[in-house]
């Protein structure tokens, strides 16, 4: 498929919108669904594609669209409108209506959404007046960059090597090898060695940042940040074997139909404990400028990870959190990348 244009509300836009949902609720209440690709005769490519963020909470079914304008910068038209309304349409459970952009919205638009009880917001960077938006804050009176600066520290394989323990004959895994669970379907969660690798990868690092040698290497680092100077981020040689046969994931030998489990895996390699700059934004109410919520997030080199520091608008709080998206959420999020051509 030919490249397209970037999409307004992008990929990582949506993980971070599915991010500030998951924070503000809970991941598993959370769930994103694409919409059908419409094709452009014109430029040749599958160009129009909306995404569905609902969220499942005790004040109602949430749902916010995010949708493709047709160029880069263009502000959603009465029509984009118009189409979404018409999904939304079939979606009676939903209590809560709402279209997300980061391309702004026509005062036509504006006009359409209002008569259809349809909430416009705009992922915006938060430069403004912390109290501006959050009246209980009233004694921040400036940006939220004044008010809390400094980075996230996260814990990362930097390099690692893995060994996946069987009783099979011996076997070398590829990266797109399939699994499957123990009725010889593919995998729910990890259809292939790879996504099974990732996950378990990101698995040892939450088991491994609690414990006190782990934790100890990052003091010098936490240190550095709190004095405001620089320091080098430490890395180490580690090793550790997770327990995986509650996972119950298998896999196949070629010209063999007996499925072999996965019991343990193994990996040895290099630990880090890493800085990451925290971004500044705000999910706002158009045209109001009522902020749904204020975040700091700290984005992660692993897709589907983040720190998260959400203000919600209708909450005196402020609260830390480790987001980690479902599996679920990153195959939409991916099949996403593909249908725009990001990578």
């Amino acid at each position: 498929m030919a490249k397209s244009e970037k999409l307004p509300l992008s990929p990582m836009l949506v993980q971070y919108l599915v991010g500030i949902c998951a924070a503000r609720w809970h991941a598993g209440a959370v769930d994103v669904t694409l919409g059908d690709l419409v094709p452009d005769e014109a430029s040749e490519t599958e160009r129009d594609v909306d995404v569905t963020v609902t969220v499942d909470t005790d004040e109602g079914l949430y749902a916010f669209k995010g949708y493709e304008v047709k160029h880069w910068g263009t502000a959603l038209s009465q029509d984009d409108i118009d189409a979404l309304r018409g999904k939304f349409d079939d979606m009676p459970s939903v209590t809560h209506r709402a279209i997300v952009s980061s391309a702004g919205y026509s005062d036509a638009a504006i006009k359409k959404a209002k008569k259809h009880d349809i909430d416009l917001y705009q992922f915006k960077p938060w430069d403004r007046p912390v109290a501006e938006q959050f009246p209980f804050m009233s004694d921040w009176k400036g940006t939220p960059d004044h008010h809390i600066h400094g980075n996230f520290i996260l814990l990362y394989w930097v390099s690692a090597s893995t060994w996946a323990g069987t009783d099979s004959p011996e076997v070398t895994f590829a990266a797109e090898q399939k699994l499957f669970d123990n009725n010889g379907k593919e995998h729910p969660e990890f259809p292939t060695y790879k996504a099974y690798a990732d996950a378990l990868l990101l698995r040892s690092c939450d088991a491994l940042a609690v414990l006190k040698p782990i934790k100890d290497m990052a003091m010098p680092l936490v240190e550095a940040l709190f004095d405001k100077r620089d320091a080098i981020e430490p890395q180490w040689h580690w090793g550790h074997t997770l327990d995986t046969i509650g996972d119950a994931v298998y896999f196949k030998i070629p010209d063999d139909t007996i499925l072999y489990q996965i019991k343990t895996f193994t990996i040895y390699g290099m630990l880090s404990w890493k800085r990451t700059p925290v971004i500044y934004s705000v999910l706002e109410k158009v045209p109001t400028g009522e902020a749904f919520a204020g975040t700091l997030i700290g984005p992660s080199s692993v897709e589907g990870r983040m720190s998260v520091i959400i203000i919600p608008a209708n909450q005196r709080s402020l609260s830390l959190n480790e987001v980690k998206l479902e599996q679920k959420h990153l195959n939409s999020i991916r099949d996403l990348k593909i249908a725009t051509g990001e990578q």
